[in-house]
């Protein structure tokens, strides 16, 4: 898709996010990986990127004049736009499976309109959701059906370290990943299932951390501005 298309639709819907009457704000992220660090951030052999240590620290909060505010919503503004910008041309994710059996190399991607979010994995399976069936946006684990998906023996674990209660593999990308690692990078969408039932959760791991709070922001603000669109006047 043309770019200047995919950027009229964020800032449309920027605008309905930022002006309404409880206009989102994003919070501080950290910075994106210093160039260093983005090399070394490979996928590993299962297909799941390593987090590598190299980002800068976060500003710390502060109270924001009226400068600061402009500020702060020409910068979010630009963030979504990037988000959405490669959403559009596709993503590099692990998929992660609620039940059993091991992540999936995934892309993750939006359609020119953004009203659908779909995960492709290398093996033909995939997942489309509409943006309105998405129900909340998660990144604490425990919140999710993940928790033991991602849970290793000891809370500082390292990198191949042994977990033997599993096999197959799951047990064999466990033993690559610390919880940590893993934990910074997670990311879930909850949705509506397509037969109205129990609400369903999709889980993804994303590149690194600054990658997480970027996603878990946007499509926050995706997710609201299209539902605010959608609503009756």
């Amino acid at each position: 898709p043309d770019r200047s298309d995919v950027h009229q639709v964020t800032d449309k819907l920027f605008f309905q996010a930022s002006s309404g009457p409880a206009p989102i704000r994003a919070p501080l992220l950290p910075g994106p990986p210093s160039p260093a660090a983005a090399a070394a951030e490979k996928p590993t052999q299962d297909g799941i990127f390593s987090h590598r240590s190299g980002h800068s620290s976060p500003p710390s909060a502060r109270s924001l004049s009226a400068e600061d505010q402009k500020r702060e919503k020409e910068r979010l503004q630009e963030m979504v736009r990037n988000f959405a910008k490669l959403g559009v041309q596709g993503q590099k994710c692990s998929w992660l499976p609620v039940a059993t059996g091991g992540p999936r190399t995934a892309v993750y991607s939006f359609d020119k309109t953004l009203r659908h979010f779909r995960v492709s994995s290398e093996k033909g399976s995939s997942m489309t959701l509409k943006m309105t069936d998405i129900i909340d946006v998660i990144k604490d684990v425990r919140e999710t059906p993940y928790l033991e998906f991602l849970q290793l023996p000891h809370e500082e674990a390292l990198i191949g370290q042994a977990k033997q209660v599993r096999v197959g593999p799951q047990t064999m990308w466990q033993n690559n990943h610390s919880r940590e690692d893993l934990e910074s990078r997670f990311v879930c969408l909850k949705h509506d299932s397509k037969d109205g039932g129990q609400l369903e959760f999709l889980g993804l791991l994303v590149a690194n951390a600054y990658e997480r709070e970027r996603f878990f922001t946007c499509m926050k603000i995706l997710r609201w501005a299209i539902e605010a669109k959608s609503e009756p006047a």
